[in-house]
């Protein structure tokens, strides 16, 4: 049954967006995820999850779902509603703001890496990466991949790939996605307060 009804939010377009934002640009060495075009809700609302459970500072969506739709908010557990200035969740519709944002942190003399998860040619290991720096993390959308936007940003890009056991062409978008934050989270070293399987 109903259990309650409420407001959806304006689409972070306002104060979320700013705090969002500023997260990205602050020195404690952020952990941003960028959700490049990634328009499955159950993608979506899965690396909602990894992303609060393993640490992120912000997620910012860019031209993608809708992060508060039905299918999302059920896929995520309703995690967006519990980020608040913890993790919060910018929706933006062009690569060009998240730009800005990125050349103000490069102007203000720190390294910002952009990794992009792409298992093309050229691309190395996800362990082989130092998360520790201020990282931008991209994923793609499971059909395109990440856009000719995400690794033409500004900082310095690296590609990151899963190596594979057997011949499979890709991992599905959110286990892929998973699979980098846990790795970045364990190289910050992250203390646990909880276990989970």
């Amino acid at each position: 049954g109903l259990v309650a009804a409420f407001e959806k939010p304006a689409n972070f377009k306002e104060d979320q967006n700013a705090l969002g934002l500023t997260k990205i640009t602050e020195k404690d060495n952020p952990l941003t995820v960028i959700l490049d075009k990634v328009r499955d809700p159950g993608n979506m609302g899965t690396l909602l999850r990894s992303c609060f459970g393993l640490g992120a500072s912000s997620v910012v969506a860019v031209d993608a779902c809708d992060v508060w739709s039905s299918k999302v908010m059920r896929s995520a557990m309703g995690v967006q509603l519990t980020t608040g200035t913890v993790m919060p969740i910018v929706d933006l519709f062009d690569w060009r703001d998240l730009y800005d944002v990125l050349g103000e942190y490069e102007s203000a003399q720190h390294e910002m890496q952009i990794v992009v998860a792409d298992g093309s040619a050229g691309s190395i290991p996800y362990y082989d990466i130092d998360f520790t720096l201020p990282t931008a993390l991209v994923i793609g959308s499971e059909a395109d991949g990440a856009s000719v936007s995400a690794t033409g940003a500004p900082g310095r890009v690296v590609r990151a790939c899963i190596p594979m056991q057997r011949n499979l062409e890709s991992f599905n978008a959110a286990v892929a996605g998973s699979v980098l934050l846990a790795e970045a989270a364990r190289q910050r070293g992250a203390e646990s307060s909880h276990l989970s399987l």
